[in-house]
């Protein structure tokens, strides 16, 4: 068969049998639809997925450079079209006889035999299967309270209840679903790295998997591969800053960066030029020993060091893999076994790795010591959403300081 829809469901889920009713089924078109809409109207939080494979910046590249691929108004009616189909195929579904409980029919064979899909282009195919699987991993995912700076995050399959599934059938659309999407982030990663401006990254990014058949590719090499096409795209990156004073939380932060001219490093702006834009945002902390810093002071702090430093120096420090693939061997030694002719180029990449890891421990980028930046989460979001703290208010605002201590 051509393209078509049904792709947008995990494999695993498709060869199971349709044994539940056919609402069910027309619930989970809707699913697709809702997520359509939430990516249409730019609603890209709500496409922020927990895989449990520690790959966050990895979809928040992938969903940035699919919004900035239908900037234009023209090309967001693809999408209008495809949430219209979708109402068609759910009328289709409802004006079905009821499914018998006891068929030995799969969900992917009744599809077919009812042309319950669409055919589709499959660039466009990728994008909507990347946004239903990113939606329902994002319903799925619970914040829990932490006691650290790190996030405490689980997947809920209570959340899907609604859709009419048994347990089981959840479980299973759930864990394909993060098999699956994992699998699309490190292969569009993979692509983007073979034009990127450091070729030997390309070397480094070889596909891991967990024991639950997730896909994982090394923290560091990934991060590069995504700084440097931000800077070569014109990316807008804001730092979400939450600010603590000996673990008691101070104030909230959001700054604003944009690739310089000369696309070398992030620069330092209050306002993006195109409110419609879309941006990488990296979350994180700075915790005080005793009082917080005025915000000009960070920033010179930031700029000090440079925030493509800062940011390359959380991920070298950073477990490059998680779960059961924490204790991978180092990635540097197994490439310079495998590739003989690139042993200089990879041995700069493994010290530029070394000096990284070094700086976030020395400077405070970690999680044992916060005292500049630490990451603790990646997405992707419309710049409309945040507002960025401009630094000319900050500035009066340490002068009438000043001047009231005098």
């Amino acid at each position: 068969m051509p393209p078509n829809l049904i792709s947008i469901f995990p494999q695993d889920f498709l060869h199971k049998l349709i044994n539940f009713p056919k609402e069910t089924l027309a619930n989970l078109f809707k699913l697709c639809q809702q997520a359509a809409q939430l990516f249409a109207s730019k609603e890209l939080y709500a496409l922020d997925p927990l895989v449990c494979e520690n790959a966050c910046h990895i979809r928040a590249f992938t969903l940035w450079h699919m919004a900035n691929k239908y900037k234009k108004s023209s090309s967001w009616h693809q999408w209008d079209v495809f949430i219209q189909s979708i109402e068609k195929l759910i009328e289709k579904i409802n004006a079905l006889p009821p499914i018998s409980e006891h068929t030995k029919q799969t969900i992917e064979h009744y599809l077919q035999e009812h042309h319950l899909y669409i055919e589709l282009d499959e660039e466009f195919l990728f994008d909507i299967k990347f946004v239903f699987l990113s939606h329902v991993l994002t319903l799925t995912k619970k914040q829990f309270p932490s006691t650290s700076f790190m996030l405490h995050e689980k997947t809920c399959l209570e959340a899907l209840n609604r859709l009419g599934l048994v347990h089981n059938k959840i479980k299973s659309l759930v864990s394909s679903a993060q098999k699956e999407l994992s699998a699309m982030s490190c292969h569009f990663i993979q692509k983007k790295s073979q034009v990127c401006s450091n070729k030997i990254l390309n070397q480094l990014l070889v596909t891991r998997y967990d024991d639950h058949k997730r896909s994982y590719l090394p923290q560091y090499a990934t991060a590069k591969v995504i700084l440097l096409s931000a800077l070569q795209n014109n990316i807008p990156v804001i730092i979400k800053l939450s600010r603590y004073v000996q673990h008691h939380y101070h104030d909230e932060l959001s700054l604003g960066f944009m690739p310089s001219s000369d696309k070398k490093e992030f620069c330092f702006t209050t306002q993006f030029n195109e409110q419609s834009q879309t941006a990488i945002i990296c979350e994180g902390v700075i915790d005080y020993p005793k009082t917080a810093e005025a915000p000009s002071t960070l920033l010179n702090r930031l700029n000090q060091y440079s925030l493509m430093q800062i940011l390359l120096a959380n991920f070298a420090a950073h477990p490059q893999f998680s779960g059961n693939l924490r204790h991978t061997p180092c990635i540097y030694k197994e490439a310079l076994q495998s590739a003989s002719d690139l042993k200089p180029h990879i041995a700069q990449e493994w010290e530029e790795f070394t000096q990284h890891a070094y700086f976030a421990q020395k400077e405070g980028c970690v999680l044992e010591n916060p005292g500049l930046l630490f990451l603790n989460h990646v997405f992707c979001d419309s710049v409309i959403n945040y507002q960025l703290h401009d630094l000319s208010v900050a500035i009066q605002e340490e002068i009438v300081l000043d001047e009231n201590e005098l």
